[in-house]
């Protein structure tokens, strides 16, 4: 029930333990589940650059520099301040747009209406243009549409494809073995087909000399 009410759905079976149900709309994909929403926020508070880094460097590997040493990752609430900052903003640009995105969960992953200030939510955004993120930047206008354009795209496919093979093979490759995994997995359609071009691939089940 406690599970239930997190994710703001119906307890279908009280009490009879697991059941499978409809999370909605809302919740496409595992960047929408409590799991990494909790992991990527503050104990009590979101976190715009935590959220928007994860998705900038994890899931469109475009890297970012590591902040300068005195700075402390604070509240969502100063992310304005930030992103006009002639130090600070030319990451944060490229960071809090995207976190800020994921405001209509709370700290733990918890659907909301309003902001901890009871103020309005703004979902809108714009996901600053790189050379690694030319094909997702542009503007979105909420969550799952910012998603929807992320999941789509040849560069996220890459991306995952290239964490299942480093995940998978857990040995030294030349850059050669992993373009060529990289570049037959991110043509499949599924995590599933994915998964099993790995596991069946000579590279997971060879030992290299």
């Amino acid at each position: 029930a406690s599970l239930a009410q997190l994710y703001g759905v119906q307890d279908q079976h009280p009490g009879t333990g697991w059941s499978r149900v409809d999370l909605g709309s809302s919740r496409q994909g595992w960047l929408t589940r409590s799991g990494f929403l909790a992991s990527h926020a503050h104990g009590i508070e979101t976190s715009w650059t935590q959220r928007g880094y994860f998705i900038r460097s994890r899931v469109l590997f475009d890297p970012l520099p590591p902040p300068p040493p005195d700075v402390v990752d604070g509240a969502a609430s100063n992310s304005a301040t930030r992103t006009e900052d002639p130090v600070c903003g030319s990451c944060h640009q490229r960071m809090d747009p995207i976190g800020q995105a994921f405001d209509v969960f709370d700290a733990i992953g918890k659907p909301v209406s309003q902001s901890p200030s009871g103020s309005s939510i703004s979902l809108s955004g714009t996901i600053v243009e790189t050379p690694k993120s030319a094909e997702v930047a542009g503007d979105f206008d909420s969550t799952i549409d910012m998603l929807s354009r992320i999941a789509g795209s040849q560069t996220a496919k890459d991306c995952l494809a290239e964490h299942l093979v480093t995940y998978a093979i857990r040995s030294r490759l030349t850059h050669e073995q992993l373009d060529s995994a990289v570049q037959r997995l991110s043509g499949l359609e599924t995590l599933e087909s994915m998964i099993s071009s790995i596991v069946t691939s000579p590279l997971f089940r060879t030992v290299s000399q």
